[in-house]
């Protein structure tokens, strides 16, 4: 099972390893301690080389040798966790070893593994969510099911570019008081060209949703707007593009900001480029 999960290419990579960990821990108090996380890496060594199907397996013991040397090495790294009577791991520091996060030529291998197999981490909706209501598994009570990712929900989704689009449409909309837009109208709106496919199966669509809706009496927001185009959008969704759109806004001024700094260093090269003055008009 553990390697199964690693190997998914349907998880988020967040999701992945609070599940990995959360397997383990049995007295459900978000650490690790050295014998359950010995258990973690025999588990998935053992379940890789099945998956792979290699002959040979590294013994038990040599695996448990270096799942000690790991433990070891993260608690090294790990301020107030080292000297604790009795050895653990809190679930964020061995997340932030399993990412990188920490430089440590060891967790390599696994960085690689995690990446080659997981999905982005801007496809992760749950990082949107308050920690405490973020997905971990429990050993003693029911838990809700990890958010769907973008892969789960397939051509249903939205990504980062049609919310970018769907937010000029909508404005535009809202400006002119109408709903109504051929495919031209919105791709003059968006100041690009917008996918057939995308105006035809979503764009389209929502639109006229949105005017049926307006007629009904409906609150319009852009919200309203998003969950027209994403039938299957969850709260955390929504408010996952409307974090996009934000990131999306600080992106546009980062770039408006480095457009003037280099018309500055222009000028000043222009400046200092040019010749000194003869001494008569000095």
């Amino acid at each position: 099972l553990t390697a199964c999960i690693l190997m998914s290419t349907a998880i988020s990579k967040q999701n992945k390893i609070r599940f990995l960990l959360g397997i383990f821990d049995e007295n459900d108090n978000l650490h690790l301690e050295e014998d359950e996380f010995i258990s973690h890496i025999q588990a998935l060594f053992t379940g890789l080389a099945a998956l792979f199907g290699l002959k040979g397996v590294t013994p038990m013991k040599r695996i448990e040798t270096f799942a000690k040397y790991v433990f070891a090495r993260i608690a090294a790294a790990s301020e107030g966790e080292a000297g604790l009577k009795t050895p653990s791991l809190s679930f964020p520091k061995i997340e932030e070893w399993l990412r990188g996060n920490i430089p440590d030529a060891v967790n390599l291998p696994f960085v690689l593994l995690l990446q080659r197999f997981s999905l982005g981490d801007e496809e992760d909706p749950d990082r949107f969510e308050d920690e405490d209501r973020k997905f971990r598994l429990c050993h003693t009570a029911a838990v809700n099911p990890p958010m769907e990712t973008s892969n789960a929900l397939g051509a249903n989704f939205l990504n980062r570019h049609e919310v970018v689009l769907a937010e000029a449409i909508y404005n535009q909309c809202i400006s002119s008081a109408s709903w109504h837009m051929s495919h031209a109208q919105a791709e003059l709106a968006a100041d690009e060209p917008i996918d057939a496919e995308f105006w035809i199966g979503k764009l389209h669509r929502a639109l006229d949703d949105m005017e049926n809706a307006r007629g009904l009496g409906v609150k319009i927001t852009l919200t309203t707007f998003f969950k027209k185009l994403c039938p299957r959008a969850s709260h955390l969704h929504l408010r996952m593009f409307h974090n996009w759109l934000k990131e999306n806004e600080s992106l546009q001024e980062i770039k408006k900001e480095a457009v003037l700094r280099q018309e500055r260093v222009r000028n000043f090269q222009d400046y200092v480029s040019k010749d000194i003055l003869p001494a008569k008009v000095r």
